[in-house]
């Protein structure tokens, strides 16, 4: 059996995240029997999700993402970061001499399972950062392979590229045994950084290869929640976000944070009660992220929208109940179209063939480069939107989905065929190593 371990958390409640993680493990499936160990800050959350899939473990919070997620977070000094990563270095030293001896002295859950990996996978989000540099050096101490699968370049990640962050960034990348990048914008930044453009692979999100729920369990979901399934009676997904780089960027002519949230509040029920005008449509509000903290449980932002929503109520609905990646993903394939502030959502959608658009910012490097370079669909920005204008595209989109879906039907295969290619060269890559 290989055991694989992936040291980053995946947050069970964010079902973009339950997303990457299904796409991993179907990538995974082809190296054969294979266990795949986790990191979990949020334990008891995720092992009520998880515990059927991934063996999960606790441990020492590397990302630091127990401080980021909090409702304030607090500084994190430089010694901090030293002990917290020199306790990984100093590990991986004492395994390389002796594995009994490095868990006599660390009992750490999540230190002991990357002793035992046969590979490392990190970097699953686009999370391009300078802590990859520290799992990719511990890896090469204890001679574990350490692949980066499904980077991207998010905003921010200039900055990592700056004094000695770019030179351990730069080892990072040099000393993978395979580095799958999501987007042509990631390569060729990490290009312009020095990085080897043969180091470089470019393959679509792994989320992509996650299968969505039967057609069977997917309509049965929505006659749950009493979705109208009639043929004169399109289904219209909205998924609005709280929390993450569209919600904080959006609207930046905004007085403060305040004023910024009910401007969203605002702007979406103007948006709904345009398109419940202009269409016959069904709309439901999708729960694609619920958690793991309660500032992006993207239900919350739903029901103040529907509050304000003042006429034709009968034909919206917001579904609280939480489903999983897959359900979700076989709702949407559902859809007639899709409207969209997540990311994986769209990839989702994408991938299943549904007419789809990203409401997004600037700084959304993955809507811009993956939603709209990649795959072709619209993405436009709420920095400081024109929303006459935006209601214009969204109609025009809405009234050219059978069209779209046509090519989205050609599309998907071509994008799954890519992502099965990354899996056999990840393959490859890892059964040459020590060679």
């Amino acid at each position: 059996m290989i055991r694989v371990v992936i040291p980053e958390p995946i947050p069970s409640l964010n079902k973009g995240e339950k997303a990457i993680l299904e796409g991993i493990r179907v990538a995974l499936s082809v190296l054969g029997d294979v266990s795949l160990s986790l990191y979990s800050p949020w334990y008891d959350d995720d092992h009520k999700r998880y515990s059927n899939d991934v063996k999960l473990v606790r441990g020492t919070d590397f990302f630091n993402v127990l401080n980021i997620y909090s409702d304030a977070p607090k500084p994190f000094s430089k010694l901090a970061y030293i002990r917290r990563w020199g306790r990984l270095i100093w590990f991986s030293c004492l395994a390389r001499m002796s594995e009994r001896v490095a868990r006599f002295f660390f009992k750490d859950e999540l230190l002991r399972e990357v002793s035992k990996a046969d590979l490392l996978l990190i970097g699953h989000d686009g999370n391009l950062c300078c802590e990859l540099f520290w799992f990719v050096l511990a890896g090469n101490i204890m001679h574990i392979p350490v692949a980066i699968y499904g980077v991207g370049a998010e905003a921010g990640a200039k900055t990592c590229f700056t004094g000695w962050n770019r030179k351990i960034l730069q080892y990072a990348l040099n000393h993978t045994i395979l580095n799958v990048v999501r987007d042509s914008g990631t390569k060729q930044f990490l290009v312009d950084h020095g990085i080897p453009g043969n180091k470089l692979h470019l393959y679509p999100d792994t989320a992509v290869l996650m299968k969505p729920c039967s057609d069977q369990r997917a309509i049965e979901i929505l006659k749950t929640e009493e979705v109208p399934l009639k043929k004169d009676i399109p289904i219209f997904g909205l998924i609005p976000v709280r929390g993450g780089v569209v919600f904080n960027k959006s609207f930046s002519n905004a007085l403060n944070e305040k004023a910024k949230y009910q401007i969203r509040i605002n702007f979406w029920t103007e948006l709904v009660n345009h398109l419940l005008d202009k269409t016959t449509a069904f709309f439901v509000f999708l729960p694609h992220c619920i958690g793991p903290v309660s500032h992006n449980d993207d239900r919350i932002i739903a029901r103040e929208i529907m509050q304000h929503i003042d006429k034709n109520r009968d034909r919206v609905l917001l579904i609280e109940t939480e489903y999983g990646a897959q359900e979700l993903k076989g709702v949407i394939k559902q859809c007639d179209f899709v409207l969209s502030e997540r990311a994986h959502a769209l990839i989702g959608a994408i991938s299943v063939a549904t007419p789809c658009m990203a409401l997004a910012v600037e700084e959304d490097h993955r809507m811009h480069n993956i939603i709209d370079k990649m795959f072709g669909r619209k993405v436009y920005n709420l920095n400081n939107p024109d929303v006459e204008d935006l209601k214009r595209v969204v109609i025009n989109e809405w009234n050219n989905r059978e069209k779209i879906r046509t090519e989205m039907t050609a599309l998907a295969p071509k994008i799954l065929n890519e992502a099965n290619e990354a899996a056999l060269l990840l393959k490859q890559k890892f059964h040459a190593y020590g060679k």
